[in-house]
């Protein structure tokens, strides 16, 4: 129950600095697959340098990083420590360093597990000299890890800081006997906005570790975000909410603020919890207090991508540049493939934002924690090869390293990998109609970003239902022969498989949720008994905010919840007293009501 009345999830503060920025602090202690050194980047992801001055804003997802970069191995020399001959070299060639989410791993070159360090109550780490870390495994082994890169030491620093930072919090919360160590696999949305400093006089002393940074480096504040480092250098700063809604700019407003604030008192290790504190106790009265000023919020009803009164929506201006183009992409994302969203001299925000326009194509019918997992709004200095993403960056990348580009700053589309890995003719009939209904309502008077979406969305969730009829049946067979190519890539991805797994749904306690939901689409007619069954099993099938969220992918994206609405005015009594009591315990388990009182 405290946890569904949880606006926030988490809050990280953040600080510019050369060669990059560094965390300030974090309420409650991050448990993500990223790495700590890596946080700073999603809240200020371009160097101090290239930031033009005033505020910027980044989306980003808390739980979700490149896969070739989640358990990247690292390379090193292991040693080992006895009290008679001191450190001793186990083998003159290199070892594989794997850092998984439950321990870490050195292999040889056949795989074969050669030590490991797990997550224990008496881990602890030292770094000896420059690259040279040692460490203590669960059974009393001191291991030494010699690398070669500093890269690798700072990424195999912020996983033992992570696995510390998580032992730490299950010790707090009880759990001795048992460490949980896997990842959160929640999606959470993240909105950050960053003040960069006018500009760079010198480099600052960067910290050793990300966990080590704190508010003592920091001196006296400047002017506009600004303070020094005590080393000549000027920094920003940089505040981040992470929550499980799909609309984090509701919190512009508020960290717009909380950031004006930073500029007259730098913050300390202490505002991550202040920041987080207030948030979660926002009241009716719509005010967020922190550091004793009554901050207003005001809610929006757009989402990220949604809204844009320059150019009339995200997509909308997506469409008029691209045309049929937009259709290249749409199946390029749909397939799998890699999709980059250049912006060389564009604001952060505007890039992120048109990443999250495109993402939105396919939610609904995908889920955001299945297709989105490949959704990276704005990730600088990626390096990554596996397919299936979407990213927006400002660095061009090698031509190799994607299938679609679309550069923001000339509208051009380069997607010659993509278009001669697929026939696209072999479908086009089915686009072309698809496209010409588009085109025939953009040229209304007043077309809505809402209702392009919509039109996306109907026609993923009709693939999608292609290829799960053709599982089950031979039905719409010409159909299915003429989209063969595209609909036999579609089944390989991420996304088609959970989508799959929703319909099957094991999820739910009755299994038979996705018959009932098709019957009512396709019925004329429903008995009174059908009805009270089908809305009984829905209330006791849908027990969390997560099952509201796949219950609502279950339903066509042209309708929605409303399918379900026509009981609420249903002639029998029954059939309405079981409606509005499933409505109501639908609405009991949004993770927060404030979204829907104001």
């Amino acid at each position: 129950l405290i946890r569904k009345m949880r606006l926030i999830e988490y809050v990280i503060v953040a600080q510019t600095a050369e060669p990059q920025p560094r965390l300030i602090s974090q309420h409650p202690k991050l448990r993500t697959v990223y790495e700590l050194s890596q946080i700073p980047h999603l809240l200020i992801p371009r160097r101090s340098n290239k930031i033009k001055s005033g505020k910027d804003y980044n989306y980003f997802f808390i739980n979700r990083k490149p896969e070739k970069d989640r358990y990247r191995p690292l390379q090193a020399l292991i040693y080992q420590y006895s009290n008679e001959e001191g450190w001793q070299l186990t083998a003159k060639e290199r070892r594989l360093v794997q850092l998984l989410p439950e321990k870490i791993q050195v292999v040889n070159q056949d795989s074969d597990v050669l030590f490991q360090v797990g997550k224990h109550n008496d881990l602890e780490y030292i770094r000896l000299e420059s690259k040279f870390i040692a460490v203590m495994n669960e059974e009393g082994i001191a291991v030494g890890f010699m690398f070669f890169r500093e890269e690798s030491e700072e990424v195999f620093l912020g996983h033992l800081d992570r696995f510390i930072n998580e032992i730490e919090e299950d010790i707090d919360l009880g759990h001795t006997e048992e460490l949980s160590s896997a990842p959160s696999t929640e999606f959470l949305h993240g909105l950050s906005v960053f003040l960069a400093a006018p500009s760079i006089t010198s480099t600052p002393t960067p910290t050793s570790t990300p966990s080590s940074s704190s508010s003592s480096s920091l001196l006296d504040p400047g002017e506009s975000g600004v303070a020094s480092t005590g080393t000549g250098a000027e920094v920003g700063w940089g505040v981040a909410v992470c929550c499980r809604h799909k609309n984090p700019e509701v919190f512009k407003g508020v960290l717009d603020s909380i950031l004006s604030q930073f500029s007259r008192n730098s913050p300390s290790k202490d505002d991550a919890k202040l920041v987080y504190d207030a948030l979660n106790n926002l009241g009716h009265n719509r005010r967020v207090i922190y550091r004793g000023e009554a901050i207003p919020i005001s809610l929006s009803p757009a989402f990220p991508g949604e809204s844009n009164q320059t150019s009339g929506g995200w997509l909308r201006e997506m469409w008029k540049r691209l045309g049929k183009g937009l259709l290249v992409v749409y199946n390029a994302l749909l397939v799998g493939k890699r999709v980059v969203v250049l912006g060389t001299d564009e604001a952060v925000e505007e890039i992120s934002r048109r990443v999250l326009a495109l993402a939105r194509l396919f939610s609904p019918p995908f889920t955001p924690s299945a297709f989105l997992a490949g959704v990276y709004p704005f990730f600088p200095n990626y390096s990554f090869e596996s397919g299936g993403w979407l990213i927006g960056t400002d660095t061009l990348p090698d031509e190799k390293s994607y299938d679609v580009l679309y550069d923001l700053q000339d509208g051009s589309l380069k997607s010659e990998r993509f278009t001669s890995s697929i026939d696209l003719s072999k479908f086009s009939h089915y686009d072309d109609l698809f496209y010409n209904n588009i085109q025939k309502y953009m040229q209304t008077s007043t077309p809505s970003e809402t209702k392009l979406q919509s039109f996306f969305h109907s026609y993923t969730y009709h693939l999608a239902e292609l290829v799960l009829e053709k599982e089950d049946s031979d039905s719409q067979k010409e159909e299915w022969e003429s989209n063969s190519v595209r609909l036999e890539m579609m089944r390989s991805t991420p996304f088609y498989k959970h989508y799959r797994e929703s319909k099957s749904h094991k999820k739910f306690k009755d299994p038979h949720i996705p018959l009932y939901i098709r019957r009512l689409r396709v019925k004329k007619t429903m008995t009174d008994s059908d009805l009270i069954r089908y809305y009984k099993a829905f209330k006791e099938s849908v027990g969390s905010s997560t099952q509201l969220d796949d219950f609502e992918f279950l339903l066509p994206p042209e309708s929605g919840l409303n399918l379900l609405g026509t009981g609420l005015l249903h002639t029998s009594e029954k059939v309405r007293f079981y409606a509005i009591g499933m409505f109501t315990h639908f609405n009991e388990l949004l993770v927060s009501p404030y979204f829907f009182v104001f």
